[in-house]
C-alpha cells in the first residue's frame, strides 16, 4: 500500500507540476520541493514498517497480457525486500537534494527539468521494486 502510494505521490507531482504556467519558475521549484520531501517521508514510512522476517512485502499485481497466449499468467510484480528498500530511499533521499542543488543553476526549461527529474525518480523505484524482468529491462 506505500508503495503504491509512492508512485501515486510522484505521479500526481507530475501532472501538478505539468499544469503550472512555464514562466512561474519559482512555483515550479517550491512544488517540486514539496512533493519530493512527501514522497521520501513516505519511503521512511515504507522502511520503518518494513518486516525483517518476510522476503517480498507491499506486493502490487498487475495482470497485463492474459489476452495473449504464450504470456498467459504473466503479471507484472512489484514488491520491495530487504534491499531493495535501501536503493529506494536513496533515490527519494537524492531528488530533492537535486532539485536544491539545481535551485539556482538552473534558469531555462526548469519545468521540463523538473518533469524529467520526477520521471527518472518514478522509474528509479520501479527498477528497484519490479520482480519481472521483462519489466525491469524497460525501465532499466
Amino acid at each position: 500500500m506505500i508503495l503504491t502510494c509512492i508512485v501515486g505521490s510522484i505521479l500526481i507531482s507530475i501532472v501538478i507540476i505539468a499544469l503550472i504556467p512555464r514562466e512561474n519558475s519559482m512555483k515550479l521549484r517550491q512544488q517540486a520541493l514539496e512533493w519530493s520531501l512527501i514522497t521520501f517521508a513516505l519511503s521512511i514510512l515504507l522502511l520503518v514498517n518494513l518486516h525483517q522476517e518476510a522476503q517480498f512485502q507491499q506486493i502490487i499485481e498487475f495482470s497485463w497480457v492474459s489476452t495473449i497466449g504464450w504470456f498467459e499468467g504473466s503479471p507484472i510484480l512489484f514488491a520491495v525486500d530487504g534491499i531493495s528498500i535501501f536503493f529506494i530511499v536513496l533515490s527519494t533521499l537524492l531528488t530533492p537534494i537535486c532539485i536544491l542543488v539545481s535551485w539556482d543553476s538552473i534558469k531555462f526549461l526548469v519545468k521540463e527539468f523538473i518533469m524529467c527529474l520526477l520521471g527518472i525518480e518514478l522509474l528509479l523505484i520501479g527498477v528497484f521494486s519490479t520482480l519481472d524482468l521483462l519489466i525491469f529491462y524497460v525501465l532499466f
